[in-house]
C-alpha cells in the first residue's frame, strides 16, 4: 500500500494469523454459514458448529491488522504517497463492515459487496484507479494470490506478489488442532498439501510411513460406514497430521536435507485424497471462492428449496447481450459441483465454462456457416449418404476436445468414456448445440446413439462394449432403438412369423409384442416395427431391440433387450418414413420387419426380464436431453423472430412496432426461462438424487419444453409469414421436431397427476 516516485500501490491485506487466511464471502453471512454448514454436515455425515468457526474467525483475538504493515504504511503517507485497499470482505451480523483496518491510512478503500465485483474482475481495479485518479502505469498492485497479481498486470499496473505468511504450528498439540475446529483443519492441511507441491528431498520421492493394518478409503465419504466411524476416521487423520507437523527435523537427522517447509508429492497424491479433499473444503469455501459466491445474494433470506438451490439476482454492471445471473468472472467449484443448481453459464467451473465458450465459438466459425450447404445436400439425390461436410466438422471437433459431451459424471465417474460433466453442466452445453438441427451430431451427441452408449456404458458387458460402444464413441458407427410398434401389421401377409397381430398403442411400452424366444443356443426374434429414428443410415450397425421373451411373467418383467448386428439375415426395411413430408435424411426413420433374425445368447442386456428396467434408465437421461436442445431451438426461434421484426414493415410500421408481435416476443421470452429452470431443476436432481428420485421432474420437463418450444417456433413462423415455412430458415424443421416429441405429453400428464396424488396423500 505504498507509492514510490509517483507510483501508486494498491494492496488488499488483513489477516489471520492462521496462514494468513483471507476471508472474502458476503454481506449475508448467516446464510453464508448455512451453506457452508450443508457442505460440510454432507460430507462428514456428523454435526459440524459452523457458527462458532465463523466466530471465531472474526473476532479481534484471530484477526488483527499486523503493526509492521502499520508502521510501514505510515512511513509511506507521511512523504505524501497515496495509498488505496481493494478488499474482497463482507458485512457481520450487525451490519458492521468485516475489514480490521485504520481506514484513515487509506485514500482510497473499495469493498467488493459494495461494488458488486470482486477481485480478480478488472472492474474493481479500474474503480479504485478512477477513485485514485491515477492511470494503470503510475500505480503498483501487491498481493500474495496470484490471478489477482494476473489481473492487475493485465491492465497496465506494475504489480508485486508477496509471499503469503504462515504460522508455524510447532506447538501444536492434537487435542487442540484435532478438535471440531474446520480453521486448525484448513490450516493444518493446506500446510501439509501446499508443501508437497515442492521438490523431493535429494532430488527424490520420499515416504513419511509407518506400517499399520487399516484401509484407505478414496470416497470422501467413506460408504457402508455409520457416523460415528466416519469421524473417528477423520479424527485419526487429523491426530496424524498434527504428529508431521510436530516432527523435529533437527532430532530427526533431516535439517540438511531438501527444501525446507516442503515435501514429496508421492504419498498426498497417491494416499491422500481424502484429506486434499476435506481440507479443499475447509480452506476454498472462505479463501478461493471469496466473495464471489454469496455476493449477488438477495438481502432478505434467500430462496432456499429442498434441493438447496439459490438463484442470484443480475448486476447492473453485467453485459446487457449475455444470459448472465451472476457478475463473478471465476467460479465457484463449489457451485459447480453436483451439490448446487447452476442457472447461468458463468456460474460453471473453469473447465466446463471454457468448453461452453469453446463450443459456442465453434458454432459460430463452422456449424452455422455450413447450416446451408447441410440443407442442400439433405434435398438432394445424395441425401441417404452422409454428408462429406459433417464428417470433416466431426473430425474438427474431436480434435478440439468437443466430442461425447453427453455422458453423466454419475454414469461415467472415471471420466473413461467420456468428459464427466454433471447433467446440470451438459444442459448448458446441449441448449447451445440445440440451436442447430445439425450441431448434435457434430458433436456426437446426437440421439438415439447418445441412449444407447449410456445403454452400454451402464449395463453393457465389457465384450459389448468392446465390440459396440467403442465404435459408437469413436464416431465410426451409428445405431438406432427398435421398440415402438404398429397398431398390428401394416400388411398382414406379409409377416410368415410369430408377431401377434394384437393392436398395441406404444406410448404404454408394456404393450410391446414383439416375440423373442430361445433356440439352439440363439435368441430367435420376430416383429414389425416403426419409426426406427436412424435405422436408415448406411453406418448404422447396431440395433438395441425391445421384445417380450416370457408373456406369462409379471407385467413389467415380461419384455428383455437385445443388441442386434444390423447385418443379421431377416432384417427387412419395408419403407422410410416421413415427419410432415419431411425424410431427415440421412438416418431417416424405418419401417421395419424381423423375421427370424437370430442373435447369440450374449446380446442379451443385463438378462431375461430387464427390458423395462433398461428402458426406464435410458430414457431418463435421454430425454431431458431433447428438452435441452428444445430450450436451444427456441432460443434461436426467438432471437430469428426479432430479427425478422426489426426488419420488417407492415400496415405502415415496423413489425417491431406492433402490439401482437411484441406481445408474442414477452411471451417467447417468459415460456422460455419458465421451461429451462424446470430443465435445469430436473437435471440438478438427477445429479443429486438419481434418475429414479427425479422421476417428477423429468416427467414435468417433457411435458412443458415440446409444449413451450411448439409454440415460440409457431410464433416465429407467424412472424416470418411464408417464408417461416420454407427450408430458407430453420424453423420448420425445428418446429417439427418439437411436435414429434409433443406426442408423448398425455403419457406424461398421466404420471405427473399420479405422482402428485401419491405425494399429496
Amino acid at each position: 500500500m505504498f507509492q514510490c516516485t509517483g507510483y501508486t500501490a494498491l494492496r488488499d491485506y488483513y489477516s489471520l494469523q492462521n496462514e494468513g487466511l483471507v476471508l472474502e464471502c458476503c454481506q449475508n453471512l448467516v446464510y453464508s454459514l448455512m451453506y457452508f454448514l450443508t457442505m460440510c454436515q454432507d460430507h462428514s455425515k456428523t454435526s459440524v458448529p459452523v457458527d462458532s468457526f465463523f466466530s471465531l474467525l472474526t473476532s479481534e483475538r484471530v484477526v488483527k491488522q499486523f503493526p509492521v504493515m502499520t508502521e510501514a504504511i505510515s512511513q509511506i503517507r507521511a512523504k505524501g504517497l497515496q495509498t488505496a485497499v481493494l478488499s474482497n470482505n463482507f458485512y457481520l451480523p450487525k451490519g458492521k463492515s468485516f475489514l480490521l483496518l485504520d481506514w484513515k491510512q487509506f485514500d482510497v478503500v473499495v469493498e467488493s459487496f459494495l461494488e458488486g465485483v470482486c477481485k480478480p474482475d478488472p472492474r474493481m481495479y479500474k474503480l479504485c484507479l478512477e477513485w485514485l485518479g491515477r492511470q494503470p502505469s503510475e500505480s503498483i498492485f501487491l498481493d500474495d494470490l496470484g490471478p489477482n497479481v494476473k489481473a492487475a498486470a493485465g491492465l497496465g499496473i506494475h504489480t508485486i506478489k508477496e509471499l503469503a505468511r504462515r504460522t508455524k504450528l510447532d506447538t501444536c498439540e492434537s487435542e487442540n488442532c484435532c478438535g471440531v475446529n474446520p480453521v486448525a483443519f484448513a490450516t493444518l492441511q493446506r500446510d501439509i498439501l501446499d508443501r508437497s507441491r515442492g521438490g523431493g528431498i535429494v532430488g527424490n520421492a520420499f515416504y513419511l510411513m509407518e506400517y499399520c493394518p487399516g484401509l484407505i478409503n478414496k470416497d470422501p465419504s467413506p460408504p457402508g460406514l455409520e457416523p460415528s466411524q466416519r469421524q473417528a476416521i477423520y479424527t485419526a487423520m487429523k491426530r496424524v497430521l498434527c504428529k508431521i507437523h510436530s516432527v523435529d527435523l533437527k532430532a530427526a537427522g533431516l535439517e540438511d536435507y531438501g527444501k525446507h517447509g516442503q515435501a514429496s508429492s508421492v504419498t498426498v497424491k497417491q494416499t491422500g485424497k481424502l484429506t486434499e479433499f476435506m481440507c479443499n473444503l475447509a480452506w476454498d469455501f472462505p479463501v478461493k471462492k471469496r466473495f464471489q459466491i454469496f455476493k449477488e445474494m438477495l438481502a432478505t433470506k434467500p430462496l432456499m428449496g429442498s434441493h438447496h438451490s439459490w438463484s442470484r439476482p443480475q448486476s447492473l454492471l453485467r453485459t446487457p447481450s449475455m444470459r448472465s445471473y451472476v457478475t463473478s468472472t471465476d467460479s465457484s467449484p463449489a457451485l459447480a459441483s453436483k451439490g448446487a443448481l447452476i442457472f447461468s453459464p458463468e456460474g460453471l467451473s473453469p473447465r466446463v465454462r471454457e468448453l461452453y465458450q469453446q463450443l459456442k465459438e465453434f458454432m459460430e466459425r463452422h456449424v452455422y456457416p455450413a447450416e446451408p450447404e447441410l440443407q442442400r445436400h439433405q434435398a438432394s439425390a445424395e441425401r441417404w449418404t452422409p454428408s462429406p461436410l459433417v464428417e470433416d466438422l466431426k473430425e474438427k471437433a474431436k480434435a478440439e476436445g468437443l466430442w461425447n459431451l453427453f455422458l453423466p459424471l454419475e454414469t461415467d465417474p472415471e471420466k473413461k468414456y467420456g468428459t464427466g460433466l454433471t447433467n446440470v453442466e451438459y444442459a448448458h452445453l446441449c441448449e447451445v448445440m440445440g440451436t442447430s438441427l445439425y450441431a448434435p451430431e457434430i458433436f456426437n451427441c446426437s440421439a438415439p446413439d447418445t441412449g444407447n452408449m449410456e445403454l452400454l456404458v451402464r449395463y453393457g458387458t465389457e465384450e459389448q462394449k468392446a465390440r459396440w460402444l467403442v465404435p459408437l464413441l469413436e464416431g465410426k458407427a451409428r445405431s438406432c432403438f427398435a421398440m415402438t410398434e404398429p397398431q398390428g401389421p401394416r400388411d398382414p401377409c406379409q409377416l410368415e412369423s410369430e408377431c401377434a397381430l394384437t393392436q398395441v398403442a406404444s406410448s404404454d411400452a408394456t404393450n410391446i409384442e414383439s416375440s423373442i424366444r430361445e433356440e439352439d443356443g440363439f435368441y430367435v426374434i420376430n416383429g414389425h416395427k416403426w419409426w426406427i429414428t436412424g435405422i436408415l443410415d448406411p453406418r448404422c450397425q447396431l440395433c438395441v431391440f425391445m421384445g417380450k421373451t416370457d408373456p406369462h411373467a409379471p407385467r413389467h418383467q415380461q419384455q428383455s433387450m437385445f443388441l442386434v448386428p444390423m447385418d443379421t439375415p431377416g432384417i427387412k426395411i419395408i419403407r422410410p418414413l416421413k415427419v410432415y413430408g419431411l425424410e431427415d435424411a440421412p438416418g431417416g426413420h424405418g419401417e421395419v420387419l424381423f423375421e427370424q433374425v437370430r442373435v447369440p445368447k450374449e446380446n442379451i442386456i443385463l438378462g431375461p426380464g430387464r427390458g423395462f428396467e433398461i428402458l426406464l434408465g435410458r430414457l431418463g437421461s435421454g430425454r431431458i436431453h431433447h428438452c435441452m436442445r428444445l430450450i436451444g431451438c427456441s432460443e434461436r426461434a426467438l432471437a430469428l423472430m426479432k430479427a425478422r421484426a426489426k426488419s420488417r414493415v407492415a400496415f405502415g410500421k415496423p413489425l417491431i412496432e406492433q402490439g401482437t408481435v411484441l406481445a408474442d416476443i414477452a411471451l417467447s421470452r417468459v415460456e422460455i426461462e419458465q421451461a429451462r429452470l424446470l430443465v435445469l431443476k430436473a437435471a440438478h436432481v438427477m445429479d443429486v438424487a438419481g434418475n429414479k428420485a427425479a422421476a417428477l421432474d423429468i416427467a414435468m420437463i417433457k411435458m412443458v419444453a415440446p409444449s413451450m418450444a411448439s409454440r415460440v417456433i409457431d410464433r416465429a413462423i407467424q412472424v416470418f409469414g411464408a417464408a417461416g415455412l420454407s427450408s430458407d430458415h430453420p424453423l420448420a424443421q425445428f418446429f417439427v421436431g418439437a411436435r414429434v416429441l409433443h406426442l408423448a405429453d398425455q403419457v406424461h400428464q398421466r404420471s405427473v397427476a399420479k405422482m402428485e396424488l401419491k405425494h399429496r396423500s
